[in-house]
Order: structure tokens, then C-alpha cells, then sequence
């Protein structure tokens, strides 16, 4: 079943996804190949396309709310490392965060920096993949 319901629309910003394998909150998912169900996004972080960030953490199976990058607003995510020019460029990286690696599938603009590994940020995302 849809996440988005009967008419395939969403204006809320946030679909709930069942996922593949547990996952942490704020993790970047894309969809897999069932309807209705996300995986890590970065495991070929140069061609993956991200849909969103889980709202919170969850387990194989669980249905979760994913924050959808085309959402008004910043949106919370993961660093890979620390990422310190505020305005800079973001990019996929492995383990659904993100990182400076230009040659990636791009995410958004950091709006706070990141001091170090696993630390949440807030990203002006845009929906517009270099890989499309």
C-alpha cells in the first residue's frame, strides 16, 4: 500500500515507510523496489537519490515516518565528519549521512555546522540530484 494513500499525493511533508533493515533517526533513505518501503540511501552514494530522513529510529519491518526532502523548511541529518562552512554544499555519503564529497549525489546546504562524526545538522535540502 502507498504511503501517500489512494491518490498518490502528499502535502504534509512526512510519509510513513516500512523499513528494510533498522536504522537510526535522521538517516537518508531511498526506496527499494516494494511499494511503501525505504532502505539506507549510500551504498553507491554517486547515484543514489535520497527521498528523505527517518523521524525517528526503527527496526527491520517498523513503519516509520520519513521526513521528505522536498519539505519546506531545514530538515535534520547526520554528518560523517566534522563540516564546518555553514552555506556550503552537502552531499550522500555512506550509511545515509552526509559528508563534503563533491563528487556524490547532492543533498542541500548546511545551515549548522557539524564539530564532528554523527552529530546532527540542519539542512536546507533541495530536491534536485545531480544524477537526474
Amino acid at each position: 500500500m502507498s504511503a501517500f494513500g489512494g491518490t498518490g499525493q502528499n502535502d504534509a511533508g512526512i510519509a510513513t515507510f516500512e523499513l528494510l533493515a533498522a536504522l537510526p533517526q535522521y538517516s537518508l533513505v531511498m526506496l527499494t523496489a516494494t511499494e511503501g518501503q525505504v532502505q539506507v540511501a549510500g551504498g553507491a552514494p554517486t547515484t543514489d537519490i535520497a527521498i528523505g530522513v527517518t523521524a525517528r529510529g526503527g527496526v527491520a519491518g517498523e513503519k516509520v515516518p520519513v521526513i521528505l526532502l522536498n519539505k519546506q523548511g531545514t530538515i535534520p541529518m547526520i554528518a560523517s565528519a566534522a563540516l564546518a562552512t555553514v552555506g556550503a554544499p552537502v552531499f550522500l555519503v555512506a550509511a545515509g549521512q552526509i559528508g563534503a564529497t563533491a563528487a556524490n549525489t547532492r543533498i542541500g546546504v548546511l545551515i549548522k555546522a557539524a564539530t564532528g562524526a554523527n552529530h546532527v545538522v540542519a539542512v536546507l535540502p533541495f530536491f534536485t540530484p545531480k544524477t537526474l
